[in-house]
């Protein structure tokens, strides 16, 4: 029994039982699965007075797919990272965009992504570059 298992424990295992007469030995792969690691790269593609389009690139799946991703966004004005409405407001685990909408204008922004999978929520990518609001494109 492996106890505390981790994803470091996943590979081959073998069992070998010997005896005065003979010897025989069989061999398993073990695969630990866990929740994803951080995405990376986490990008403003294009920024409006109220939206931001993002991107980023799955990290690790651990050997779990990963099913969702959910966008985080900090303001100087807020407590911590704050749940980013964002469209599609469901971003599944094959989309690596999405676009954070009902932002306010001329509030700096840094945003970042958690995946999920059926294992669990991950840790969060790294932030995304602070957005000066002032910095407008339409």
């Amino acid at each position: 029994m492996i106890r505390n298992i981790q994803l470091k424990h996943s590979g081959k295992y073998v069992c070998v039982v010997q005896t005065a007469v003979e010897s025989v030995s069989s061999a398993a792969n073990l695969t630990v699965r866990g929740s994803p690691g951080p995405p990376e790269n986490v990008t403003v593609e294009e920024i409006t007075d109220t939206t931001a389009q993002l991107s980023w690139r799955e990290g690790a799946d651990n050997h779990s797919p990963v099913t969702c991703y959910s966008v985080q966004a900090r303001t100087p004005f807020s407590v911590g990272w704050q749940a980013a409405t964002t469209v599609p407001a469901v971003i599944d685990g094959k989309t690596h965009t999405a676009t954070v909408v009902e932002l306010s204008p001329w509030v700096e922004y840094e945003f970042r992504v958690v995946a999920s999978n059926k294992i669990g929520g991950g840790e969060p990518s790294l932030p995304s570059e602070k957005l000066p609001r002032c910095r407008l494109r339409k």
